[in-house]
């Protein structure tokens, strides 16, 4: 191993994840000398391209699955498609098939969606672009509100920001904040059913306001996880989704391109292990490199790590008073596990459909098994009560279907998340329950050449996740804006002076969109 430099830096990020390499490059474009440090030996965290086991000319995106909410802003700035960032768009953007032989499709074009709802509802179908209104008026001010810094409730020199941000509230209108209220507080049943009631579409809406989540469709607060989903501005029209070419991993990549083009040192295979503090100052980290103990010097360390690994890097004494309560209440419970698969793709061997499409496979999510909204909660239902639910809801992605990277031509991948299950559900039996949902649709075991399970355990393992949360932590109302983390540490930084925080247990929360690191970023030049 070549020495690295051991500084001093002003900056050390800690955790190649997107936000960690997203807070980096900023920090060094701004003429700063960063460290950055990951544990693994790929950058990108979560976003995480591997092959198969057993099956290595096939890859797949182990933790995360689509891009859908990183910004234009980001993307643009970074120059990310110059880093060999490519996208795909899905079109249809989802398919929902049905056990009595009829199906649901979503397309891109809102006439053709119109019609494929009208075999449901002819009256959903004149009022489903009123419900998309409902969600794209909001999508601008979402977007900003995503790239402020939360003010502190409790400190008076923040004021004005509460009053600025009141004021573009109210620019919406009293319809605008009525609907903003709602999305905040209200169920995604309740908020959705104001405009559509047929099924399957109800149910195929409110699928996309539970992924990650521990609650149901008629839960409070999954209508603002809906939106979450939903504000994404990187396609023509806000919310696309996009399957990004070689895997989610190439999302780490261009950033990590972009970070070292910007001068960042980056270090893989280094875990940092502990953040050091004199006089109540952080000094540097000491970090196993390649596992040789080493020690970095620096006057601001920012953590990509969630909330609570963020603060086991600090010696017990070194702890700000009171952070072990507000780490305990902090939720990370998550009922996500993913399954990815290798089908037969083969004009003799591929995936049918039992229901009436006999189409190619669609790119879109294919959404399982949502026949209606009720699905989704007795689901839920299951999990509330500590077990694995009877039939899981699964969304099933594609991303072979227009990138052929992952795999050679006879086969495809499938990207599948699954819920609800308990933390530690073994992966044998989430394996087998997906198979078992999907064999009432489609002829999975009669393709199926490979599957790789991450239950919650795993992913938290993997990819330090506490509780195995996607998002860093849930995400009810009062987990953020200037809740999040916690009240007095949502401004990203620490009452440690110059430790930092810029991952998702920051806001806006979950989701690989890199505006955590980015604000964090700005916050940390501010007051350099």
């Amino acid at each position: 191993m070549r020495m690295p430099d051991q500084g001093p830096y002003d900056a050390i990020v800690v955790g190649g994840g997107h936000n960690g390499l997203v807070c980096a490059t900023y920090l060094a474009r701004a003429g700063k000398k960063v460290l950055l440090l990951e544990r693994r030996s790929a950058l990108g965290g979560a976003c995480a391209t591997e092959p198969f086991p057993g099956l290595p000319e096939a890859r797949q995106t182990t933790a995360s699955y689509v891009l859908a909410i990183m910004p234009k802003r980001i993307v643009g700035e970074l120059d990310l498609f110059a880093h060999g960032l490519t996208l795909h768009e899905r079109d249809p953007n989802a398919f929902t098939p049905l056990r009595d032989g009829r199906y649901l499709m979503r397309w891109n074009d809102a006439d053709k969606t119109r019609a494929e709802i009208a075999k449901f509802s002819t009256r959903d179908a004149e009022n489903y672009p009123a419900f998309e209104a409902s969600l794209s008026r909001l999508a601008p001010f979402m977007r900003e509100m995503m790239f402020m810094t939360p003010p502190d409730p409790f400190r008076l020199r923040d004021m004005p920001k509460m009053l600025k941000l009141g004021r573009k509230m109210l620019k919406l209108g009293e319809d605008g904040v009525r609907a903003m209220a709602d999305l905040f507080t209200m169920s995604e049943y309740d908020y959705v059913t104001r405009f559509v009631r047929s099924e399957p579409l109800v149910g195929t809406i409110c699928s996309d306001g539970i992924i990650g989540t521990c609650g149901g469709p008629r839960s409070a607060g999954t209508a603002y996880v809906l939106l979450h989903h939903d504000i994404g501005d990187l396609g023509d029209m806000p919310g696309r989704w996009f399957y990004v070419e070689g895997g989610m991993g190439a999302v780490g990549s261009a950033i990590g391109a972009a970070a070292r083009a910007s001068g960042v040192t980056v270090l893989t295979d280094a875990e940092a292990k502990r953040v050091i503090v004199e006089k109540g100052r952080v000094v540097g980290v000491e970090a196993l490199v390649e596992g040789v103990a080493m020690r970095f010097s620096s006057r601001v360390v920012a953590s990509g790590a969630d909330f609570h690994r963020t603060f086991a890097l600090l010696d017990k004494d070194d702890r700000p008073e009171g952070v072990d309560e507000h780490l305990e209440r902090y939720d990370t419970r998550s009922p996500t596990w993913k399954t990815n698969m290798v089908i037969w793709n083969t004009p003799e061997r591929h995936l049918k459909w039992a229901c009436d499409y006999k189409g190619p496979m669609p790119p879109g999510t294919i959404h399982l098994p949502l026949e209606n909204a009720d699905v989704i909660e007795r689901a839920y239902d299951d999990f509330k009560y500590g077990r694995l639910s009877t039939e899981p809801i699964l969304e099933i992605c594609c991303p072979t279907t227009v990138d052929r990277t992952l795999a050679p031509p006879q086969y495809h991948v499938l990207s599948i998340l699954g819920q609800y299950a308990p933390f530690d559900t073994p992966r044998e039996i989430l394996q087998e329950r997906t198979l078992e949902v999907m064999d009432k649709y489609c002829n999975i075991r009669e393709v199926l050449v490979t599957a790789d399970t991450h239950s919650p355990k795993d992913i938290e393992a993997r990819f330090g996740l506490t509780g195995g949360n996607i998002f860093q932590g849930a995400m009810p109302l009062n987990q953020l804006f200037f809740m999040r983390p916690t009240l007095g540490m949502a401004r990203y930084r620490t009452p440690v002076r110059g430790f930092w925080m810029c991952g998702s247990s920051c806001h806006p929360g979950g989701g690989v969109t890199g505006i955590p690191g980015y604000n964090a970023a700005r916050e940390i030049l501010k007051g350099w």
